[in-house]
């Protein structure tokens, strides 16, 4: 399907809806709708919508993804079908809104299908996605190097703000899922792709560990081993949600 008959799908999905997606606390103010963050102050009107903190605004679902997401034209689209129309691909006449006790389930995509669509490794990114991790967020460089080498962490190949992609790995080591984070630090794009539940972005070795701490993120994980691996035993930090 074109890109073009794509957006004419997803560009009307409730504005609402997406903000609730994304994570942001959204509140109804007379005839408009608000969502705040530190690093966000939206107002939405209908179908246009005006960031107040960043000065930016446009009209409809696609606009609004790229603004909060930092993504281009087409993965927004792609993102919003996804999530939003899961039989558009050529089944449009079948949708049901919502509310109808007659919708279809969707089809799953399996993690090597959401790969491919959001966590395509870009190493020309991984400049920034290192200076997020080491700069912005503390956490030791050489951690950040040694887990980059061994393909554990990467940068994606969205533009202009890349994510950086968390693989997660079974007991055995094989890679089942992975979580992504944009490098713009208060975004709320933080999606996870395949199994979360029995594989995990773990740093440290598991297998000889004398201490695993549980995170919530892949972030807390680097965080935390960054101040205490080598203290006093052998550590671990794995993001288990």
């Amino acid at each position: 399907m074109k890109i073009s008959q794509l957006a004419d799908q997803v560009r009307d999905t409730p504005l609402r809806d997406v903000l609730t997606h994304y994570g942001f606390d959204v509140k109804r103010e007379g005839i408009t709708l608000r969502a705040k963050t530190e690093r966000h102050n939206i107002v939405i009107t209908g179908s246009r919508w005006c960031d107040n903190k960043a000065n930016v605004g446009g009209g409809g679902a696609i606009d609004l993804v790229m603004h909060i997401v930092g993504v281009d034209f087409s993965v927004a689209c792609r993102s919003l079908s996804d999530e939003f129309r899961p039989l558009a691909a050529g089944q449009a006449n079948l949708l049901f809104p919502s509310s109808s006790g007659c919708q279809t389930a969707p089809e799953k995509k399996s993690f090597e299908e959401l790969i491919a669509l959001y966590a395509v490794r870009d190493d020309s990114n991984w400049p920034v996605a290192r200076a997020y991790l080491s700069e912005t967020r503390k956490i030791y460089p050489a951690i950040v190097d040694e887990l980059y080498a061994v393909g554990s962490i990467y940068a994606n190949d969205h533009l202009p703000n890349p994510s950086l992609v968390f693989l997660h790995r079974d007991p055995h080591g094989k890679v089942r899922g992975a979580t992504l984070r944009d490098t713009r630090d208060q975004s709320a794009f933080r999606p996870c792709l395949g199994n979360k539940l029995t594989a995990w972005f773990a740093v440290g070795n598991l297998a000889n560990a004398e201490r695993i701490v549980a995170v919530e993120s892949p972030i807390d994980a680097l965080s935390y081993y960054s101040l205490f691996a080598g203290r006093c035993d052998a550590l671990a930090a794995v993001s288990v949600a």
